[in-house]
This record gives structure tokens, C-alpha cells and sequence, in this order.
């Protein structure tokens, strides 16, 4: 149509987290078959860090003429819900383009733990408050407030330890060097098909 917006030269997918967690792995996995599609490139970029604000930020920043785009998750809606001070704002600066995946969380533990079910998690975290540390993709994530939620449901206190992604979490999660994590299945996967992590409970 003669009033159809031109496209643009290329098209970045911003992701705000690390590489290998589940927002990488959608955008990366849809960037092939846009740019075939678009006869365009289209790059994928992590800009990683408090819970997707970074990136997000950036996206907010960036020519509103569809070459920078932002693969976010839930943690775009908590983070505006939670943080007070965002460098943006988060109806404004965005407009919706499409939901291109979801999925359920995981509760999951590091395979160096003796816990086999959510009972042995909740009842090592009940007998020493705040000796068990849980990683998330930062403060506001979704994730942060899931673990939020089953420790003010189960009546049991764990340490929050924020990470950049939750790709980076899961790897010190494989390594013991934090217990507890929830995350989706996409990021989890690799290290629970290895044995490195155990998978207790699905939302």
C-alpha cells in the first residue's frame, strides 16, 4: 500500500539479559526467519543488568522507527512495579509489538543439595532462616518475586542473590555456589539433562 511505513535498514532485537537464558534463545531464535522474512539483518544484542532495565533503557532511548526492538519478559511489568526510579517510562517510551512465547517456571534446586522435594527445601530453609541463597536475574524479576511469594506463603526466609541474567545464576547454581533457584525451562534444561541441577516443583 502506498501508505505503508518503509522498513528499516536493519533491525536490532535488544535482549536485557545475559546470553543462554530464555529471552536470548527466543530472540535468537526468531532472528533468522525475520530477517528471511524482512529481507533485512536482523542482529541480536544483550544489554544485561537490574532486571532488564539497562536494556530496556537503552531500547526507550533508541529511534522509535522499529530498528530497535526489546525481547523482554514479565520482569519489564515488575520492574515497573517495584522500582520507583526507572530512566523511563514504561507505557510511553513502548509500544506492544507481540508476544512470541511463555512458559512455566521451574523451582529448582543445585544437584550438590540433598533436597529431592519441595518439603525438604521449605523444611532445611525453616531450620536456618536465611542459610539458603536463591539467584534471580535481579531485584523486581519475576523470578525475585516468585521466591518472594514461597517464602512469605511457606513462612521461611532465603537470601536473594541478584544476578545479570538468569543465565548466570544457573551456573553458579550447577556449581553450588547458591541452592535454590526459579527460572524457566529453557534456562534450566541444559544443566538439569546434565545432573548438575534437580528440578522439585512446575508452576
Amino acid at each position: 500500500a502506498s501508505g505503508q511505513v518503509a522498513l528499516p535498514k536493519s533491525i536490532k532485537i535488544v535482549v536485557p539479559f545475559s546470553p543462554g537464558g530464555s529471552n536470548d534463545v527466543i530472540a535468537r531464535a526468531i532472528a533468522g526467519p525475520l530477517a528471511k522474512r524482512l529481507d533485512i539483518p536482523v542482529i541480536v544484542e544483550n544489554r544485561a543488568g537490574a532486571a532488564g532495565v539497562i536494556g530496556a533503557d537503552y531500547v526507550a532511548k533508541s529511534p522509535r522507527d522499529g530498528s530497535v526492538l526489546l525481547l523482554t519478559s514479565s520482569s519489564f511489568l515488575t520492574a515497573a512495579a517495584t522500582q520507583t526510579q526507572l530512566p523511563y517510562d514504561p507505557i510511553a517510551a513502548f509500544s506492544p509489538v507481540a508476544m512470541v512465547g511463555r512458559g512455566p517456571m521451574l523451582l529448582a534446586v543445585s544437584a550438590t543439595t540433598p533436597f529431592k522435594t519441595p518439603a525438604d527445601l521449605i523444611a532445611a530453609a525453616r531450620a536456618q532462616p536465611g542459610a539458603l541463597n536463591y539467584g534471580t536475574a535481579g531485584v523486581g524479576s519475576i523470578a525475585h518475586l516468585t521466591t518472594e511469594l514461597l517464602d512469605d506463603t511457606a513462612k521461611i526466609r532465603m537470601t536473594h542473590v541478584p544476578y545479570k541474567g538468569a543465565a548466570n545464576a544457573a551456573v553458579d547454581l550447577a556449581g553450588g555456589q547458591i541452592q535454590v533457584m526459579v527460572s524457566n525451562y529453557s534456562t534450566l534444561a541444559p544443566r538439569i539433562k546434565g545432573g548438575k541441577i534437580r528440578a522439585l516443583a512446575v508452576t
